[in-house]
C-alpha cells in the first residue's frame, strides 16, 4: 500500500492543501511561522496515537463563518496483491456462484467482482479533526451503479434456497445468484450498501495491516547512549536503550532472546570472548555512522565491559568520550543514525513516515548535507517530509522534491518547486532568507535548456565515477539552464551582476544563432558557443543528436505505447550526418495534430527521450562536451 498524497482541510494554519508524495523525500522550505511545522504536525494525525479535538482547527478569518470541520485525508494505492486479498476474502461469501458472474451495471457495462475490487485501488484513510474520528472512505463512488438483477444477500440467519438440486442452507451474509425459490428466512435482493458493507471489513484489514507507520523524530536525551547502563537490565528489556539495541540489530543480533543469548553465552566464557562480542557490536555501528556523516572517519564508537555494566564511549582519535560530553549537533546526528537510520538499515523500521522538524538543528553544514542525503535515501523506500531553513538541506539534483511554504492571507499554502525552471531554485533560496548569488561559482556554464544540462551532468557524474582526470577539473564548475534562448541574457544578468564568468552553450538551429546575434551585437555577458561550434559538425544542432539511435528508437517507442496510431521508430530513421530532431518531428507530424496538440506532443517526446537519462545513452563523441568546456574555462 502506497501513500500517494495527503489533503489537509482547515488544520491550524492550513485551510486547504496538498502534499504529494511522488518524490519519496519532500523538503518543507520557508521562513519561521510559515506554516512549515503545521504541516508536519497534521501528516502526525496519521498515528493513531496521536489526538487531535476542536482546537486544532483552523480559526476564521473576520469575513469568514465559523469553522467547525477540518479533516486530514491520506490518500493510498493498493498494490495488485492487496486487492487480490480483498477479492479473495469477499468470494468466500458467494454460495455457489461465480465471482466472475456480473454483479454490477452502468451505461451498459457489467463488472464481477474481479471488476469491483479493481475500483477499490485507492482508499481514503481519514482522520475528522473536531472529534478525533478515524475511518476508511472508499475511493470510488457507487452512485452510478446498480445491482445486476437476480443477486440475493441473506440477512443474519440461514436461510432455505432452492438453486435446481433442492433446497440448501445459506449462511448467513452470504450472497447467491438467481435462486429459483427459497424458505422462510432472511434472503432479499442485494443492493448497493450491501457491496460496500461487505466490502469493508476485508478493506478495512488490509488497509489497518499495511498502515504505515508515523514517525515525528524528535531529538531528547532518551535518545542518547547513556555513558553506562546495567547489562542485566538491558536484557530483560534492550528497548531500555534504543540507540544501544540498534547497535547489537546492526551487528546482526536482533531480538530481546538474541541479544540475552548472546551476552550471557559470551560473559560465561572468557572475557576475551566478552569483549569481541562487544567490539563486534561497537564496530557494526561505527561503520554504518562513517557510511553516512564522512566528515567523521576518525570517529568511533566502543562498547566496553566494566563488572555488571555496559559502557558505550565515542573515540575521537583514540581520544574517548563519553556522549554527554560531545556537540549538540553531534548528539542530534548520532542519536538519529542509531534510532532510525539504523533500524531501517536492518530492516526493523519498514513502510514508515519519517517526520522531521528542521534537523539541521546544531549541525555543521558538511554534517547538515551528509543528513539531507540520508533522508533522501531513506525516502526511496519510505515516505520522508522534514522541514528546513538551511541552504544545506536543500537538494540541488532535484528542485522538484521542495515545498515552498508561504503565508498567503492568514493561511499557509505550498507550491511544489519545478526543477526545470532556474527561477524556483532562486525562490527556494528566497524562502530561506538567502540568495542563490551567495553559492554561485567562480566559472559557469549556461546551457540553454535543462535537458542540455542534463547531458553535461550525465557526462560529468560518468567522468567522476570512473576517476577521470578531466573530473577534478571539472569540480568546482557550476552549471545552470535558461529557459530556451529568449531566457539566455536573464540568467547571464545574474552572472554579471555577480561577478562570475560563463559559457553559454546553446543549440545550433536557427533561432538559438539569431539569439546570439542580437546577444552579441548588445554586448551581453559571457561566451556564447553553439553544439556545431563544439562538436565541429554541422548535423550535431541539438541534445537530441548527442543521444544515440538505440536510445532515441527505445525511448520514442516507449514513448509511442500511449499513442497507438504512431508506427514504430527503427534506425534507418536517423540517416548518418543528419540531425535528429527534424526527423522526430516528421514522426510526430504523422499524426496529423493541429499545431498546438502537436507542440504538445512533440514537448511530451523531449521529456520522454530525457527522462532518467544514463551515460549508456549517449554517443561515445558526448564527452567531447565536457573536454571543449574544461578547455574553455581552464
Amino acid at each position: 500500500m502506497r501513500l500517494i498524497e495527503a489533503r489537509i482541510q482547515n488544520f491550524r494554519s492550513i485551510e486547504d492543501q496538498t502534499v504529494q508524495f511522488d518524490e519519496g523525500c519532500i523538503v518543507l522550505v520557508g521562513i519561521n511561522e510559515s506554516g512549515k511545522s503545521n504541516v508536519l504536525q497534521a501528516l502526525n494525525t496519521l498515528d493513531p496515537n496521536v489526538a487531535v479535538d476542536k482546537r486544532d482547527l483552523r480559526i476564521e478569518r473576520s469575513h469568514e463563518d465559523h469553522v467547525d470541520h477540518g479533516v486530514v485525508q491520506f490518500h493510498f494505492e493498493l498494490t495488485h496483491k492487496e486487492i487480490l486479498r480483498i477479492y479473495q476474502k469477499i468470494k468466500t461469501l458467494y454460495h455457489r456462484s461465480d465471482a466472475d458472474q456480473p454483479l454490477l451495471q452502468c451505461e451498459g457495462t457489467a463488472i464481477g467482482l474481479s471488476g469491483l475490487c479493481q475500483m477499490f485501488e485507492r482508499v481514503n484513510w481519514q482522520v475528522t479533526i473536531e472529534n478525533n474520528r478515524r475511518q476508511i472512505i472508499f475511493w470510488p463512488t457507487l452512485a452510478k451503479w446498480s445491482i445486476v438483477p437476480g443477486w440475493y444477500i441473506n440477512g443474519e440467519e440461514h436461510s432455505l434456497v432452492d438453486l435446481g438440486k433442492g433446497h440448501e442452507t445459506i449462511r448467513a451474509s452470504n450472497i447467491v445468484f438467481n435462486p429459483i425459490s427459497f424458505a422462510a428466512g432472511s434472503l432479499r435482493k442485494l443492493t448497493i450498501a450491501d457491496i460496500q458493507n461487505l466490502a469493508a471489513a476485508p478493506l478495512s484489514a488490509v488497509v489497518n495491516q499495511n498502515l504505515p507507520h508515523c514517525i515525528f523524530w524528535r531529538y531528547g536525551e532518551h535518545n542518547l547512549l547513556p555513558s553506562s547502563i546495567d547489562r542485566t537490565e538491558f536484557i530483560s528489556n534492550p528497548d531500555r536503550c534504543v540507540p544501544l539495541k540498534s547497535m547489537f540489530e546492526l551487528a546482526g543480533i536482533r531480538g530481546q532472546e538474541a541479544i540475552s543469548v548472546a551476552l550471557t553465552e559470551a560473559q560465561r566464557q572468557t572475557p576475551h570472548r566478552y569483549r569481541k562480542l562487544l567490539q563486534r557490536v561497537a564496530e557494526a555501528a561505527t561503520t554504518h555512522i562513517s557510511k553516512i556523516w564522512k566528515d567523521y572517519k576518525n570517529v568511533s564508537i566502543e562498547l566496553h565491559p566494566n563488572g555488571e555494566m555496559l559502557e558505550p564511549m565515542i573515540s575521537d582519535n583514540g581520544m574517548p568520550i563519553d556522549m554527554a560530553s560531545r556537540s549538540e549537533g553531534f548528539k542530534r546526528f548520532v542519536s538519529f543514525l542509531l534510532t532510525v537510520s539504523a533500524k531501517i538499515k536492518t530492516t526493523e523500521l519498514n513502510n514508515i513516515l519519517l517526520l522531521v522538524d528542521e534537523p539541521e538543528n546544531a549541525l555543521h553544514p558538511s554534517g547538515a548535507k551528509s543528513l539531507s542525503q540520508e533522508l533522501i535515501a531513506i525516502g526511496a523506500d519510505n515516505v520522508v517530509v522534514y522541514s528546513t531553513h538551511s541552504i544545506f538541506m536543500i537538494d540541488k539534483k532535484n528542485i522538484a522534491r521542495h515545498r515552498i511554504v508561504k503565508r498567503d492571507n492568514g493561511v499557509t499554502v505550498l507550491h511544489k518547486a519545478e526543477k526545470s525552471r532556474i527561477q524556483d531554485e532562486e525562490v527556494i533560496y528566497a524562502a530561506i532568507g538567502y540568495s542563490i548569488f551567495d553559492s554561485l561559482k567562480q566559472h559557469n556554464v549556461v546551457f540553454e535548456g535543462w535537458r542540455d544540462k542534463e547531458i553535461f551532468r550525465v557526462i560529468r557524474d560518468h567522468l567522476v565515477k570512473t576517476g577521470s582526470e578531466l573530473a577534478e577539473s571539472i569540480a568546482g564548475w557550476g552549471t545552470v539552464h535558461a529557459e530556451g534562448v529568449k531566457d539566455v541574457k536573464n540568467v547571464t544578468k545574474f552572472l554579471e551582476l555577480a561577478e562570475r564568468n560563463c559559457l553559454i552553450v546553446s543549440d545550433g538551429d536557427r533561432p538559438a544563432v539569431e539569439k546570439r546575434t542580437d546577444f552579441q551585437k548588445d554586448k551581453g555577458w559571457g561566451t556564447w558557443v553553439t553544439l556545431p561550434d563544439i562538436f565541429g559538425k554541422e548535423h550535431i544542432q541539438t541534445g537530441e543528436d548527442l543521444l544515440s539511435v538505440a536510445a532515441l528508437v527505445r525511448r520514442g517507442n516507449e514513448f509511442a505505447k500511449m499513442l497507438p496510431e504512431l508506427r514504430p521508430l527503427v534506425p534507418e530513421d536517423f540517416p548518418d550526418e543528419r540531425p535528429c530532431w527534424p526527423q522526430l518531428q516528421k514522426w510526430i507530424a504523422d499524426l496529423n495534430l493541429k499545431k498546438p496538440a502537436q507542440d504538445e506532443k512533440l514537448n511530451q517526446l523531449k521529456s520522454a527521450l530525457y527522462q532518467d537519462l544514463a551515460i549508456d545513452d549517449l554517443r561515445d563523441e558526448a564527452a567531447t562536451l565536457a573536454h571543449y568546456i574544461a578547455n574553455s574555462i581552464g
